[in-house]
């Protein structure tokens, strides 16, 4: 029997039978040619959270004239569903163990530890520089669905809700790439705006003239566009 192919495998085909380049379809969708070269090599672990694949096995089904939902299908049983349940089939496996509910007793203890740490804290330094915030006016013709991409020049931390999703939170290093698919509207806390190199559909947003801790709201059209 033939092995199935994957949703990557199959979006690659379709490019190749119609004479399509990477570079585009990185002009449609607004992706680098090498995140969407990642995508066709389903590379998962490179990409972002499959909440954002899923948007981006969508955008590019439907530009292929393709069935978007049998490919999201398909991504979800190899990968997917599996890596948002990997947690919880763990914790099912040991939950009987007296010795592991111990050791994830302490591990919690810890955890909440650090997430406050992490968490409060921070949000503490936020609240405590409001006033000192400045807005960034970003362009008003930007079109959705919408990707923002951030690459990271110096280590830095940001925090990101993407419509209903979030928020996350990111450490990242020096030439880390993430980007994420912004149907309505997105919200970014950036700690040192100077860290990062901020795109918006592939335009850079100007941050090199603020300093400390910024945030930005996007909005579509249809939610009034603007920045907080």
């Amino acid at each position: 029997m033939a092995e199935k192919k994957g949703p990557g495998e199959i979006l690659r085909e379709e490019r190749e039978k119609r004479g399509i380049s990477l570079e585009e379809v990185s002009q449609v969708l607004k992706l680098r040619p090498e995140v969407i070269e990642t995508l066709e090599n389903e590379q998962w672990d490179k990409l972002p959270p499959p909440v954002f694949v899923r948007g981006f096995i969508r955008s590019y089904a439907q530009m292929l004239n393709l069935n978007a939902e049998e490919l999201i299908k398909l991504y979800n049983e190899a990968y997917g569903f599996k890596k948002e349940m990997t947690f919880f089939e763990k914790k099912r496996s040991f939950s009987f163990l007296p010795i592991f509910l111990a050791i994830a007793f302490i591990a919690a203890i810890i955890m909440a530890f650090f997430a406050y740490k992490r968490f409060f804290v921070k949000q503490d330094v936020y609240k405590r520089k409001v006033s000192q915030l400045v807005p960034i006016l970003l362009d008003k013709q930007v079109s959705f669905p919408a990707i923002l991409e951030v690459e990271t020049k110096k280590k830095t931390w940001l925090k990101i809700t993407v419509d209903k999703y979030g928020p996350v939170e990111y450490d990242l290093s020096p030439g880390e790439y993430v980007c994420w698919q912004v149907i309505k509207e997105a919200e970014v806390i950036v700690k040192d705006p100077k860290s990062i190199i901020l795109k918006l559909n592939r335009r850079r947003v100007p941050l090199e003239s603020f300093s400390g801790i910024i945030y930005l709201k996007i909005t579509s059209p249809e939610k009034n566009f603007r920045e907080i």
